[in-house]
């Protein structure tokens, strides 16, 4: 890793970035070699083989970005194991997120309403001409697109309507739970998107203010026009690489961090046409990106139904001494391949009888060119100079 730091340095940022966006789609881990020591892995038919395969993915892809940005979407259209009971279909939404993920926002969207795990997450399946389902409507328009504030329920009723017909193939098999498998050990069944003619109510629709004979597409054409898209958009990209931004139900009554970087980003999504690749790489060359503001602002969290709950309401007493523990546990496994690059890294930058405090701030660097208080480092320099 430090090798390629070193490498990235020497390109200069703007070089970097462009390399960032243009990697190759070759893996460090190949499939392969993954399922060679985890075949259990190549049927992603549980709760841990599919994340554990993914975790595979996230570290080995030399397009770290593209899988970055799965993990983004991932935790803004939540979907989950524990009301799908089918892995594979969570891994092939993932791969859907890889493929248009970086695109442009409306082919986003209707992949998502096409996605089975997300069909049967928000039983988009038991939504029929005249007996409809609001719940992905609701949460179209809630979590994925606008959010709270900027449309009515009429207008959640009118996209159910357009949803209808949209559909898993084979929804006899979607009754019980205990029917959505094909019998072991043959794998799980394939589920895939069907869109049942018969089943759509073709009647006008009144939408955000449109009217029409609408279908699901034409409601998200309608979506992505919005302004209030573009700025839903524009704050979860801010707070998911720049710095957390308030919870997403406080939007509506929580002024951005940085509007200035939100409007940016938003004339960006309409000058572009919906393009989340533009947005990036507006997002990765900007100085708000660069600035040291923004260094250490980000706190990683596990995800709920609205997405990633984020920030230090995570944090607390017990959690904090956990993420040291777990720090500390690691960096001290000197047999580690990465611990002793760090190692190695730092002995041969430091000549002998090095100082407590020179030893410090490389240490420092090397974990991130971390910041520490004041306090901190008068402890910390004492130990390393009694070493």
């Amino acid at each position: 890793m430090g090798g390629r730091i070193d490498d990235l340095v020497a390109l200069g940022y703007e070089e970097s970035v462009e390399r960032l966006m243009n990697a190759s789609d070759g893996n460090r881990l190949p499939d392969h070699l993954v399922w060679r020591y985890h075949h259990e892995q190549s049927g992603l038919m549980g709760a841990t083989n599919p994340a554990a395969y993914w975790l595979y993915k996230l570290i080995g892809k030399e397009d770290s970005l593209t899988e970055k940005m799965a993990l983004f979407w991932h935790g803004i259209f939540a979907t989950g194991y524990n009301k799908l009971s089918q892995g594979r279909a969570l891994a092939n939404q993932i791969r859907m997120f890889r493929e248009f993920g970086r695109g442009n926002f409306r082919d986003l969207l209707v992949e998502l309403s096409k996605d089975p795990a997300m069909i049967a997450w928000l039983d988009n399946n038991d939504n029929h001409r005249g007996s409809i389902n609001e719940n992905y409507g609701r949460e179209l328009l809630e979590l994925f697109s606008m959010g709270v504030g900027h449309y009515s329920e009429d207008d959640i009723k009118e996209a159910a309507r357009a949803f209808t017909g949209w559909t898993i193939g084979n929804t006899e098999y979607m009754a019980l739970r205990a029917e959505r498998d094909s019998i072991w050990p043959y794998g799980r069944l394939a589920w895939h998107y069907e869109y049942k003619e018969d089943d759509h109510d073709d009647g006008e629709k009144h939408f955000l203010g449109e009217s029409g004979y609408f279908g699901g597409e034409d409601i998200e054409d309608i979506i992505v026009k919005q302004p209030a898209t573009a700025r839903f958009i524009a704050r979860h990209m801010y707070s998911f690489f720049v710095k957390d931004e308030p919870a997403v139900p406080q939007w509506p009554y929580v002024e951005p961090q940085d509007p200035e970087a939100i409007d940016l980003l938003e004339k960006t999504y309409f000058e572009s046409g919906y393009d989340i690749e533009s947005m990036l790489k507006v997002l990765l060359t900007s100085d708000f990106f660069r600035s040291r503001e923004c260094w250490y602002k980000r706190i990683k969290n596990p995800p709920s139904v609205e997405g990633w709950h984020e920030g230090l309401e995570w944090v607390d007493t017990g959690t904090l001494v956990e993420r040291i523990n777990f720090s500390s546990g690691q960096l001290g496994q000197e047999k580690y391949q990465g611990v002793k690059l760090i190692l190695d890294n730092i002995s041969n930058d430091l000549a002998d009888g090095v100082s407590g405090e020179d030893l410090l701030d490389r240490c420092l660097e090397e974990l991130g060119y971390l910041e520490i208080g004041e306090d901190t480092r008068v402890i910390l320099e004492d130990v390393a100079n009694e070493g």
